[in-house]
């Protein structure tokens, strides 16, 4: 049996093609399918989210590293945090982030959110146009369910934060890999990898990906050289070279950080040792299939995985492994789907390559897409917050029921409480955001950040029982409480301890210590 090759693309005049410029007709409606997805992934979180309760502690981290240089730092957001240095592993985003920050605020988080989901979508589409054989009229049309696909499992895990940019970096890794093996594993672009990767080792811990896909490929090309007889022999054992090599350097350049030990020791903490993540409280860390959105989506990925199965032959060793490890990666947390989207996509493009492109060939196919892209960027416009519309009023506008902001209560806190011990009880999801609207007179009890504290405090505060909370709350001598209405863990402590509530609206509450006069 000889290895299977990659498809080589020839025009196609039964496709529509134009010799002249090497563009066909199913092309354009291709990209313009992925113009149009890129515009609606843009345009979810303008109109469903709102900002990613982390970016403001990545705010506050990234405007220390740049008092305090870049390196381990001695935390100074939360008075419960250990006091030993922390490793800031993705201090490049963070610094990145905090400079949109300054130039436009939310306006510019918003912006550049909506940059990246577009940017992903791009990157994804592109890697799956790489992998469609040139047979017939059939071509784009699988690659367009693929880009779709993945879409699907991107989105709703992709927030502004530095594993978004991590995300994107990933998809034009991937790109450049499909490219390559399109080029029959010529292409001196893959090469760019390597420094993609070590940019990405300053960024997030996602970069570790790059040496997975690498490896991936690495198996694959091993496979089909075992396979391998005659006159393919020589060629499959380049390109097993070729990978081992590529693999290498992806692993080298995740080493290109100033944070290597700390980034080390975080990725090992993370997956052996953080009590947060191995409890499942932490939403993006709980399945992916959890809900009514995960059933639709595990529904959907059970489809994918039955025809990846039937057309099996039409998908190579490489592409193979590639999503055998993102479903690895996806079985453990919800987190992990966009990382296995990118891997899903050039299989099932490969899996479904002989879908027609019929619908593509149809003269109102382009003028539709056309009027769908023109409509989806008009409300992108008209949906995006303008000058006069405050940042409380935004994160706010989906009212109760919502996830949103505690602004009044932190407004009122301002006002209202007199900072005498400079402390701030509030629960995990708004600690972030709390610390960076009172970082000038509050330290907060905690934040996202679940490596910088003790793994004995989160089992006294969420994982253990009401006494251990209650011995815990009892020792902290704070100035109030911002806490959700109606869901709070501590509000119930507090209360025995005398603690009253001051402020409250439909949101949040704000309680005060029994010593504290009234206002």
């Amino acid at each position: 049996m000889s290895v299977q090759t990659p498809y080589v693309r020839q025009p196609d005049a039964a496709a529509g093609c134009d010799d002249a410029h090497g563009f066909t007709l199913p092309k354009q409606s291709f990209w313009m399918i992925v113009a149009l997805l890129a515009i609606l992934a843009a345009i979810k979180p303008i109109l469903i989210d709102t900002l990613d309760p982390d970016l403001f502690w990545h705010l506050l981290v990234a405007k220390q590293l740049l008092r305090d240089g870049i390196g381990p730092l001695v935390d100074r957001i939360s008075y419960c945090s250990m006091r030993a240095p922390w490793t800031p592993y993705s201090w490049l985003a963070e610094l990145g982030m905090n400079a949109a920050w300054d130039w436009g605020g939310y306006r510019a988080a918003l912006a550049a959110h909506a940059v990246l989901l577009a940017g992903v979508m791009f990157a994804v589409g592109a890697a799956a146009a790489e992998c469609v054989p040139r047979s017939g009229s059939r071509a784009y049309s699988a690659a367009a369910v693929a880009t779709a696909a993945a879409m699907m499992l991107i989105v709703p895990w992709f927030t502004f934060r530095p594993a978004a940019l991590a995300i994107v970096l990933l998809a034009i890794i991937v790109w450049l890999i499909q490219r390559d093996r399109r080029l029959d594993e010529r292409s001196r672009a893959i090469w760019l990898t390597p420094p993609i990767t070590a940019l990405l080792a300053n960024i997030h811990l996602f970069s570790l990906a790059a040496p997975l896909f690498a490896g991936a490929l690495f198996l694959g090309a091993l496979v089909e050289r075992f396979r391998a007889i005659g006159d393919s022999a020589p060629d499959a054992t380049r390109r097993t070279r070729r990978y081992a090599l590529l693999t290498l350097l992806a692993m080298i350049a995740c080493c290109a950080t100033p944070m290597l030990r700390g980034f080390v020791r975080a990725a090992a903490y993370y997956q052996f040792s953080d009590p947060m993540i191995s409890s499942g409280i932490i939403a993006e860390m709980q399945p992916f299939y959890q809900g009514a959105f995960g059933k639709i989506i595990l529904a959907a990925l059970a489809v994918i995985g039955l025809i990846l199965l039937a057309n099996r032959r039409q998908v190579r060793a490489g592409e193979w492994f590639m999503p055998a490890i993102g479903t690895a990666l996806l079985v453990q947390h919800g987190r992990y789907a966009p990382l296995f989207a990118l891997t899903l996509a050039p299989a099932l493009t490969l899996a479904i390559s002989d879908l027609s492109d019929h619908l593509f060939l149809r003269r109102m196919t382009r003028p539709l897409l056309a009027g769908l892209m023109l409509a989806s960027l008009i409300a992108f416009a008209l949906l995006f917050p303008g000058a006069k519309v405050p940042m409380d009023q935004w994160v706010n506008r989906r009212g109760p029921g919502h996830s949103g902001f505690p602004c009044a209560a932190a407004q009122y806190v301002s006002d209202q409480v007199h900072p005498a011990t400079g402390r701030l009880i509030n629960e995990f999801t708004w600690g972030g955001y709390l610390a960076w609207r009172l970082h000038d007179r509050y330290q907060v009890l905690l934040d996202g950040r679940t490596q910088v504290y003790p793994p004995e405090f989160w089992r006294s505060v969420y994982l253990g029982d009401d006494a251990q909370r209650r011995q815990l709350l009892a020792g902290v001598h704070a100035d109030a409480a911002i806490l959700p209405l109606g869901s709070s863990l501590f509000q119930t402590s507090l209360e025995r301890q005398n603690w009253r509530i001051v402020f409250a609206d439909d949101c949040s509450i704000v309680m005060v210590p029994p010593n504290d006069p009234p206002r």
